[in-house]
């Protein structure tokens, strides 16, 4: 049974997410990552085996500043 308590344990438990700079440090797999780019651009980008960064379904490459793993999937 989910008390009143047991809801906001789960409301304060987060996972905390940092911006990792692709200065300091480039992904360890390839996979879509959430990205930060010229112009304050949000968004998901593919990171290749050719260690570059696109967009899933286009040869567009961009050079983001910033990187972070994708978010867990919302529980339903």
């Amino acid at each position: 049974m989910n008390t009143e308590k047991d809801k906001n344990k789960a409301l304060n438990k987060t996972d905390v997410m940092c911006w990792v700079a692709v200065t300091d440090r480039l992904p360890d797999s390839i996979g879509s990552y959430l990205c930060f780019w010229e112009n304050c651009y949000v968004g998901m980008l593919f990171f290749n085996s050719n260690k570059e960064w696109c967009e899933m379904w286009q040869r567009e490459k961009h050079t983001p500043t910033h990187w972070m793993p994708l978010p867990k999937p919302p529980c339903t």
